[in-house]
């Protein structure tokens, strides 16, 4: 009974706060493709694409890795460990942060000429992009630090609601003052990541104080890296799978219908509300769980989590599907194509929120190269259903592809989960 209303109260202040952010970035994209159009709304969007998988290997899935580590001491009362591994992930941070950013800027022209014929604002939007690593590495760690804690407040208050304000009122400023149509796709997200990193170091040390120097003197300690980087792996194909779509649109088609798609995704996405909500609290307990060895209390929290997401996500599911026209033109009478889309990216978002307990259970349980051979296979289906489907069926071909292969993760998760725990 703990359990429980522990995990429907920080679930519901993480549906709260993932409301509101899913509200203001659901409004941000859509003032964003009225004030720039489908081209400049498809240049972010790639762009911010390819920032993120690149955040991926600077974080080398220490976020993640710090979470395991704080929870899995906090099960055992070992407060000092709490802080040394917080120490050493930070250190790590700060070193993969600076690294991230010169590689970004070092190979935005590369990659631009190489896959988006060369085109300059998308060069320029990738490396302006690269500013927002470091901080976004750094303030990665510290949410998932804060995490560990079975503390959702911090995180959701800066993620979800700091960031997304953040976004809409620079956008709105940049626009009222007339600046061009590149400052307003690039701005507004370098400003939100600084003030995100400012402000989950400082509820960091609400939970854990450490200091900056003594960032600097912790000794290194490859352990946490070891953990992580299997993670690193698995977040990498992870976030190349929710973006590949995007990506591989840009390198087929021009930038306009990578524009047209966006808002499409930004949509479905929503239903990821559902997932996070639950699984930011579900994670920290199943690892504290994992350590003390209670696989009945295990059988209950994660029903209970599943119970709960298709619960809230099915009402949402037929409420978007219904109403698809209606959703696209408050983007504008040029993203009514993306409608079409809508019922097979929701779809594969439904199956995302359902099989994500048991991949955060598996990690959790330290089986991260079985999490990286699920997400290594997936990636490759996913990457040739795009390759194939693409130039066929074009904006439908990505959403076709999206939607199977998250379809199969989810049942393969699942049933991994009944193989070892016993849980269905």
């Amino acid at each position: 009974m703990k359990n429980s209303t522990k995990i429907a109260k920080e679930a519901g202040t993480n549906i709260a706060g993932e409301m509101y952010g899913g509200a203001a970035r659901f409004t941000f994209i859509g003032l964003m493709a009225r004030f720039v159009g489908p081209e400049f709304l498809g240049i972010y969007s790639i762009a911010n694409a390819i920032t993120r998988i690149f955040g991926v290997f600077g974080m080398a899935g220490l976020d993640r890795g710090i979470l395991r580590y704080v929870s899995f001491n906090l099960g055992k009362g070992d407060s000092n460990s709490i802080q040394k591994w917080i120490k050493v992930a930070l250190k790590f941070g700060i070193i993969f942060g600076f690294l991230g950013v010169i590689i970004q800027f070092i190979f935005s022209s590369y990659i631009t000429s190489k896959f988006y014929n060369g085109k300059i604002d998308i060069q320029n939007a990738i490396t302006f992009f690269s500013i927002i690593l470091f901080f976004s590495i750094l303030s990665g760690i510290a949410a998932h630090s804060t995490q560990g804690f079975k503390i959702l407040k911090y995180k959701v208050l800066t993620i979800q609601v700091i960031q997304p304000t953040v976004l809409l009122i620079t956008l709105i400023f940049l626009y009222n003052i007339g600046v061009s149509k590149f400052y307003q796709i690039t701005f507004p997200l370098i400003f939100a990541e600084i003030l995100g990193f400012i402000c989950m170091l400082y509820f960091l040390q609400k939970v854990c104080p450490v200091k900056i120097s003594s960032i600097i003197k912790e000794p290194l300690n490859k352990e946490i890296v070891q953990f992580s980087f299997p993670l690193m792996l698995v977040g990498l194909l992870g976030m190349i799978m929710h973006w590949i779509d995007i990506l591989m649109l840009g390198f087929f088609l021009p930038p306009k219908d990578v524009g047209i798609y966006q808002p499409a995704v930004r949509t479905t996405g929503i239903i990821r509300l559902f997932l996070v909500s639950f699984s930011g609290i579900f994670t920290p307990m199943i690892s504290e769980l994992i350590a003390k060895n209670s696989i009945k209390e295990m059988d209950n929290i994660y029903k209970l989590t599943c119970r709960w997401i298709i619960t809230l996500a099915i009402p949402f599911f037929v409420i978007v599907n219904a109403k698809s026209v209606q959703i696209m033109m408050l983007f504008g009478d040029k993203f009514i194509e993306g409608a079409s889309l809508l019922f097979l990216l929701l779809l594969g978002m439904f199956f995302q929120a359902i099989g994500n307990p048991a991949g955060s259970t598996l990690v959790m349980a330290g089986k991260t190269r079985l999490v990286l051979l699920n997400t290594v296979i997936i990636s490759i289906l996913n990457i040739s259903l795009n390759i194939i489907l693409i130039p066929k069926m074009g904006l439908m071909g990505a959403a076709w592809g999206t939607a199977i292969s998250l379809a199969i993760l989810c049942i393969v998760r699942i049933f991994q989960i009944k193989y070892f725990y016993k849980i269905s």
